[in-house]
This record gives C-alpha cells, sequence and structure tokens, in this order.
C-alpha cells in the first residue's frame, strides 16, 4: 500500500512537471508571435506615431531634450525624454524600422519576466510559479496590447519600472529590513518611472503607503536617513530637468502642468471621462476573465489553508486594489493606465496556483483517477486564454484608422514600385496635424534608410506639371482629374501612383 502511495506520489509531481513544460513552451510561442506582431506591424496613429516622430528627429538633429517633428519643436508630448532617447538610440543602431521603435518595449517585457525569476531566486521559491506567472502575464489582454507591451508607447516601459519598485518593497516587507541599498534601487527605478512617463509613476506612491501601514513599518521606514537624502537626489534631479527643458523650451513648464499635473484634478480630456467604476468593470475582460474567476476561486482555499506565501500574496493585492482606487479617481481614463497591476497580480495568481497544486498532489487520501486528470483539465483550462490572446490580439486582423491606411497605402506603393522620388498628397484640417504623423514617420524612414527624396504635399496647387503622386486620399482623384490627365502605374487601380501631364 506505501508502495502505491508513492508511486502515485511520484506519478503525481511527473504531471506537475508535465505541466510546467507546456507552459514554458506555450509561452516562447506567444513570446515569438509577440516578436512578429513588433517586427510587422505598421505604427499606430496617435500616441507611437508621435513617439516615432520625436525619437527620428532626435537620432537625426542630437537634439536630446527638445522634441521635433521635421526639425519644429512639437508639444504633443510633453513626458520626459527617457524612452524617446532609447528609441532614437534604437533607430541610430538598428535603422529606422517599426521594430527599432519597438525594441524599448521589447526589453521592458522581458525586464518584467527577468524581475519575476530574481524574485523567485533570492527568495527560494518554485521555478513553477516563474513559469506559471509568465505564461499569465503573456495571455493578459490589458498588457499584451497596443499602446502596452505591443507598441512603442510609454507603458510598456513605466510597467518595468512599477513592477521593480513594488519587488523592491515586497523585499523589506518580507524581511523586515529597510537596507540603504533597498532605498536606493528604489529611488533609482522611481526615477527611471518618472523620466519614462513624468507623475504616471507616482500613483503608486499611496499603495506603497499604505503597503508599509499595514505591514506596520512605515515608522522604521521614516526613521532612515538614507530615504531623505533619496527623496533630495529626487528633487534636484527631476527640478533640473524641467529647469534645463523650461531654458531651451520657453513655456515648456506651463504646458506640463496643464497637460499632466492638472489631469487628476481636473478634466482635461473631456472624450476620455470615464465613471469611477471604469477599471474595475474593464478589468474583468482586460485581465482575461478566466484569471479574473480564477482569482476569486482560489482565494479562499489559499487564505484558508496553511500556506507558505501568504503574506507576499496578500501585499501583492493590496498594491494592485488600491492603485486601481487611486486612478480610478480622476475623470480622465485610458485603457491601458491599469497596465502596472497585471505583472502583480500575474505573479500573485501564479503562487496561488503553485502552491495549491502542489499541496494537492501532496495529498495522499485523493483518488487516483483525480490526479490523472487534474494536469489534463489545467492544461484544457489553460488554452483558453492561449487561445483568447492569439485570436484577439497577437494574430487578429487588424482594423485601421483612415490615417493609418494612408500609411499603409504608402508603404505597399513603396515596396511594391521602388520609385526613387515622388510627392505624398494628402490634406487634413489645420486642427488635425497630428492626422499626418503615421505618414511622415514613413516619408522620413524612406529618406534614411533607402536615400530616396519623398516630399508630403497637402494641396493641388502645390503640384506641378510632370511630377509623380502618390494619392493616398482617395477623394483627390476627382479634383486632379478635373485639372491633369492622369496615367495610373497601379496594376488594379486600388493604389493610386499617378504621372500626369496638364490638359
Amino acid at each position: 500500500m506505501l508502495f502505491l502511495a508513492k508511486k502515485i506520489l511520484i506519478g503525481s509531481f511527473r504531471q506537475y512537471h508535465t505541466l510546467l513544460i507546456v507552459l514554458v513552451t506555450a509561452s516562447l510561442v506567444l513570446l515569438c508571435f509577440i516578436l512578429i506582431s513588433l517586427y510587422t506591424q505598421p505604427i499606430y496613429i496617435w500616441d507611437e506615431a508621435i513617439y516615432a516622430n520625436n525619437s527620428l528627429d532626435m537620432a537625426q538633429s542630437h537634439q536630446y531634450l527638445v522634441y521635433t517633428v521635421n526639425g519644429v519643436p512639437d508639444h504633443y508630448n510633453t513626458k520626459p525624454p527617457l524612452v524617446i532617447w532609447l528609441q532614437s538610440l534604437s533607430f541610430r543602431l538598428f535603422s529606422y524600422t517599426e521594430f527599432a521603435l519597438r525594441l524599448p518595449t521589447l526589453l521592458a517585457l522581458v525586464g518584467v519576466l527577468f524581475l519575476f525569476f530574481v524574485w523567485i531566486k533570492k527568495w527560494g521559491l518554485s521555478i513553477g510559479i516563474g513559469i506559471v506567472a509568465t505564461f499569465i502575464l503573456l495571455t493578459t489582454k490589458g498588457a499584451i496590447r497596443p499602446h502596452v507591451f505591443l507598441s512603442g508607447d510609454l507603458d510598456g516601459v513605466l510597467v518595468f519600472f512599477t513592477s521593480a519598485i513594488t519587488f523592491i518593497h515586497l523585499e523589506q516587507i518580507l524581511k523586515k529590513e529597510i537596507s540603504n541599498r533597498s532605498i536606493v534601487l528604489f529611488f533609482v527605478c522611481l526615477l527611471g518611472g518618472f523620466f519614462t512617463k513624468s507623475v504616471a509613476v507616482l500613483l503608486l506612491a499611496p499603495s506603497i503607503f499604505i503597503s508599509y501601514v499595514y505591514a506596520g513599518m512605515l515608522g522604521k521606514l521614516l526613521k532612515n536617513k538614507t530615504l531623505y537624502l533619496c527623496f533630495i537626489v529626487f528633487i534636484l534631479i527631476v527640478s533640473g530637468y524641467y529647469f534645463l527643458r523650461e531654458k531651451y523650451d520657453l513655456g515648456y513648464i506651463n504646458i506640463v502642468w496643464n497637460s499632466e499635473f492638472k489631469r487628476y484634478t481636473s478634466n482635461v480630456m473631456t472624450w476620455h471621462a470615464q465613471p469611477f467604476l471604469f477599471y474595475f468593470k474593464n478589468i474583468i475582460t482586460r485581465f482575461n476573465t478566466f484569471y479574473f474567476i480564477l482569482t476569486i476561486l482560489l482565494a479562499l482555499p489559499y487564505f484558508v489553508l496553511n500556506t507558505t506565501h501568504k503574506k507576499m500574496v496578500v501585499h501583492l493585492f493590496l498594491i494592485c486594489i488600491v492603485y486601481l482606487i487611486v486612478i480610478s479617481i480622476p475623470a480622465v481614463k485610458l485603457e491601458w493606465y491599469d497596465a502596472p497591476i497585471y505583472p502583480l497580480w500575474s505573479f500573485a495568481l501564479a503562487i496561488m496556483i503553485c502552491e495549491l497544486c502542489l499541496k494537492f498532489y501532496e495529498e495522499r487520501n485523493q483518488l487516483p483517477v483525480f490526479k490523472i486528470l487534474f494536469t489534463p483539465l489545467i492544461l484544457i483550462l489553460a488554452a483558453w486564454p492561449f487561445y483568447s490572446i492569439c485570436k484577439d490580439e497577437l494574430l487578429a486582423t487588424r482594423v485601421y484608422q483612415p490615417q493609418e491606411m494612408e500609411a499603409m497605402m504608402l508603404k505597399e506603393v513603396d515596396r511594391k514600385y521602388d520609385l526613387p522620388n515622388y510627392i505624398v498628397l494628402m490634406d487634413v484640417e489645420d486642427n488635425k496635424l497630428h492626422h499626418f504623423d503615421a505618414l511622415n514617420f514613413y516619408i522620413n524612414s524612406f529618406h534614411i534608410n533607402n536615400r530616396k527624396t519623398v516630399l508630403l504635399k497637402r494641396f493641388i496647387s502645390d503640384i506641378q506639371l510632370h511630377d509623380t503622386l502618390v494619392v493616398v486620399q482617395q477623394k483627390k482623384i476627382d479634383s486632379l482629374q478635373s485639372r491633369f490627365t492622369l496615367e495610373s502605374i497601379d496594376d488594379n487601380n486600388k493604389i493610386y501612383v499617378i504621372v500626369f501631364d496638364k490638359k
């Protein structure tokens, strides 16, 4: 009977290891899909296109403080320059492509996964926790999406720094010790987060503060002299940046105050105003409905049973919940503002799953049939989020905005015909000039990468005799035909490349 029990137990642990191997394989497949998406997806309109142009100009002009587009100062992006610096460096090293733009984002994602395994090694946790946490994060729609880890925006890098800050804080809580080294590392990451997305990183502060209070360590923190020294250095560096930026870009501080600092108390973007419960409702689908339900189902048995890492899980969820409350207060709410919670939630859920699974496998009074079916059941359940993230994000057919369609049309024309010199004709209203951003990036990148002359013109009156045009707005064709004889060199007349003579 004892031999049979040992055999069942050994077989159960083999099932557990098989489960981890499958999850590792699935995670590698997901990372490959993410890599392909970062490499193949064209520039997204609005924020990513703006950062792309700022970074391209910076790489060309070596102007590292004032952001420009085509040499003209641009204040649409007012955030500090860390990500723009990284993207600019990437452009110079790897050419002016979508992948080079998004390389800092990819490194940030890899960095978050690296933090999982560093933390596991530091605390002697099961490697299975890191594997499960990796799989959960890579199948979380709130993280693996455009504007976070699938585009060259700021939020992916911000999530790396907020995750690092949280793990450093967690080490202090679990050790019940606040070392000078941990405070210095904390402020280094805080500086990194601030220079990534300004005050957005400070929205984590209430969560960390309440976690200190809950752990009974606030007094110990406030007695540490290094805390005050680091705080002064942080203020001096941040103030120094704003002073320099204002010196070279007069009026910058006023713009930042109105667009960033007042955002928490004022509705600066009325078209993005949402109710208080927006993120709490959103998280049910963005985290993945399966993981949300699983968290609720596992919470009771995990906290009732004698589990090892209960304190760690409590603080991770406490930080997540307080952060959600903090970002829910401002009227302006964008879908990706909750991105910092997903690595933390993934790690906490992974701890609960792994500890409960191991307890189940170790339970000798379970019927063998349950243990035989347990691993296949988990794999079947894990297939749901894997399929969902692939279908909805990684392998989904992208629906292009009109401005993105125009950029894609230009890319296709340039690839198909390889014209040495041509003019792109596109017009927008004066108050919507950022509709040019995606198109502008490709025009400049073609010029730099392929040494060809591509000009952007807005008005038909600017067109001259014998110009070669790429018309990215089909409504312009009729206007051109009323003044010129047009000859299409496109095979299917869907992409208009026109050589014209005056009537």
